[in-house]
């Protein structure tokens, strides 16, 4: 590639020639390559998984298993709640039960004997169907004692407030002491073992930019510590206050030293693709802005020849 030389000139039989120098230009071979395509943009990070743990069932808080800072593992107690008076539901609910297909059993023998009845015409039909109907209710009535069983055993488990994921406990809403219902917020939990990095990109951006490319990310917080991570998606519905895309990027946070809301300073690498890798590179210098565009003089037959 060369730099164009300036023409020289002749003047007329008026007019003295005056000889210009020749401009001398260095040439550079074309070579082919690919071309990334990079962004810079700053993001913050976020919890991997959050949650509010929330009371299933109602009960006075008998203890605190868990403090905020502690780590726990997915099914760890959190907190207890009282259970004696579950304790004793689910004694009257066994009761229930039993007493239940007790009356179902003797439905089922009464039937029995209403059929050989019934077959020697000894009680009318209607008398028949009375006693198929009353099998029926028995075992109506035992399902649904059954099912209270079943929601007593699950309200006496909801006494022990487990962590539904293993990760870290941020804060504790409810102390010794304090009853809690159904729905009552008792303390969050947060898993950063790997984070999630959001930022915005320009509608620009967003269509270089795609699921799998590469991305480094600098905190400063942390005295320039890099976390190499992944775009994780890309937003197609522009965010109505900046008028940027909502980009995610998922760091795994190896030492656990990534908080949320810190803030990282986000490089950007996009997969160039095959089509890219065909390009003609030739340095900055070797554009030229001719007629307000940009072209570079190739070395051809006539030495000199300008390319768009």
């Amino acid at each position: 590639m060369a730099a164009p030389p300036e023409p020289s000139g002749s003047g007329t039989s008026e007019i003295q020639s005056i000889a210009r120098p020749t401009l001398r230009v260095r040439v550079s071979r074309a070579e082919a390559g690919s071309l990334d395509r990079r962004s810079s943009l700053s993001g913050v990070v976020r919890a991997f998984r959050r949650a509010q743990i929330a009371a299933e069932t109602a009960g006075r808080v008998i203890e605190r298993r868990a403090e905020p800072g502690d780590r726990v593992a997915s099914g760890d107690p959190v907190l207890t709640l009282d259970d004696s008076r579950l304790h004793l539901a689910l004694e009257e609910a066994r009761a229930n039960l039993a007493a239940r297909e007790v009356d179902l059993a003797e439905a089922a023998r009464e039937r029995e004997r209403g059929e050989g009845l019934y077959a020697r015409q000894a009680i009318s039909e209607k008398r028949r169907d009375e006693i198929e109907f009353a099998v029926r209710r028995s075992s109506s009535a035992r399902d649904l004692a059954d099912a209270a069983l079943r929601r007593a055993q699950r309200n006496l488990a909801d006494t022990r407030i487990a962590a539904p994921f293993a990760g870290s406990v941020e804060a504790v809403h409810v102390d010794v002491g304090d009853y809690v219902r159904p729905g009552t917020p008792v303390a969050d939990l947060i898993d950063l073992s790997r984070a999630r990095l959001q930022s915005g990109i320009t509608g620009a951006e967003a269509t270089h930019f795609a699921v799998g490319d590469a991305a480094t990310a600098l905190f400063e917080d942390l005295g320039g510590l890099g976390f190499e991570g992944v775009v994780r998606s890309v937003g197609r519905v522009a965010d109505p206050g900046t008028g940027t895309y909502p980009l995610e990027i998922w760091l795994d946070n190896d030492g656990g030293k990534l908080r949320e809301g810190m803030v990282a300073s986000v490089s950007l690498t996009a997969d160039a693709g095959s089509e890219a890798a065909d390009a003609a590179l030739v340095p900055q210098s070797a554009l030229v802005r001719r007629d307000g565009r940009l072209s570079i003089f190739v070395v051809g037959e006539a030495d000199r020849e300008p390319r768009v």
